[in-house]
């Protein structure tokens, strides 16, 4: 248990990583499952929120901007500043009053991703209703096919319908709409099931690089509002499965996919650009046949008042 002074927070913040769960990798979630809920007994009517994606995303920025506090995630970071256990603190104040709020650990680290597929597993343990956020980062405006594998990774381990969130992360800033689109498709297409909602946050070069940062206040209020917006559902832990990771075999089919989309969307983008540009070359050679019937019509006009009044 860590004090936190912050106003938004309850003081307490539960690492997943004490004596009891310190190597998650080797741990029964469900033999911890008891003690974790315990922990938080007085809070049984309490929504969870889960921030899971691949190291680097963003997540533990994003929960420290929701909390107003550039530390909350750290109690639950070691080497290298990544977070490596579950970091559980419980929102106090504001739409996520009384939600309980889990920054999991980066997949895709090659030493850290049995552990952290554990932890992930393990947050899926309360016995609560849940939901989840995945937050993907964007790259060259680009999603990877591993973050797609990590969604549905999780997506494979609960065995009951759910609806989840995506927050796509470090948007470039001369992202286009249509390029939104486009990754809003590979995600719907690739995923094994589509998100419910959706919210893009732009790149910003002040926050490059730097630890414990802080979004604006009219995104944190924006990241309010879309995390509550999001449906939760009751997940009961005989519900929850192993998190297995992709398989190579399994990324390289999800790379065949999102290379396939990616022709079928430059076709049409092709076909698009050729109608509306033989749309303009009609309505350009309509109005030039309106203009010289005007002009023709203005003429004769002109030539009856002359023959009237010579």
């Amino acid at each position: 248990i860590t004090q936190s002074r912050n106003a938004r927070s309850h003081t307490r913040i539960h690492r997943n990583g004490g004596a009891e769960v310190k190597n998650a990798a080797n741990t029964d979630p469900k033999s911890v499952q008891s003690s974790l809920i315990e922990d938080f007994h007085e809070l049984d009517d309490s929504p969870f929120v889960m921030f899971v994606g691949p190291v680097g995303a963003g997540k533990s920025t994003i929960m420290n901007t929701l909390f107003g506090d550039p530390s909350i995630s750290s109690s639950g970071t070691s080497l290298g500043g990544k977070t490596q256990k579950n970091v559980v603190k419980v929102m106090a104040e504001g739409l996520l009053a009384n939600h309980v709020l889990i920054d999991t650990p980066g997949l895709g680290d090659l030493k850290q991703s049995e552990a952290a597929a554990a932890n992930i597993e393990m947050a899926l343990m309360y016995n609560k209703k849940y939901e989840v956020i995945f937050v993907i980062p964007v790259n060259s405006g680009r999603i990877r096919a591993e973050d797609i594998g990590y969604v549905n990774s999780v997506i494979a381990s609960v065995k009951v319908p759910f609806e989840y969130g995506v927050i796509f992360n470090r948007v470039p800033k001369s992202f286009a709409s249509s390029n939104g689109r486009t990754l809003i498709q590979h995600l719907a297409i690739c995923a094994t099931k589509r998100p419910k909602k959706v919210m893009f946050i732009r790149f910003d070069d002040k926050m490059n690089d730097a630890d414990n940062v802080l979004y604006s206040g009219e995104l944190q209020q924006k990241i309010e509002e879309f995390v509550s917006s999001v449906t939760k559902i009751k997940i009961a832990p005989d519900m929850v499965q192993k998190v297995m990771l992709a398989s190579f075999r399994e990324i390289e089919r999800l790379k065949s996919m999102m290379r396939e989309l990616d022709g079928k969307l430059a076709n049409q983008q092709q076909k698009d650009q050729a109608k509306k540009k033989d749309k303009s070359l009609m309505w350009g050679i309509l109005g030039t046949s309106v203009i010289a019937a005007a002009a023709a019509a203005a003429f004769l006009i002109g030539g009856r008042k002359r023959h009237a009044n010579p």
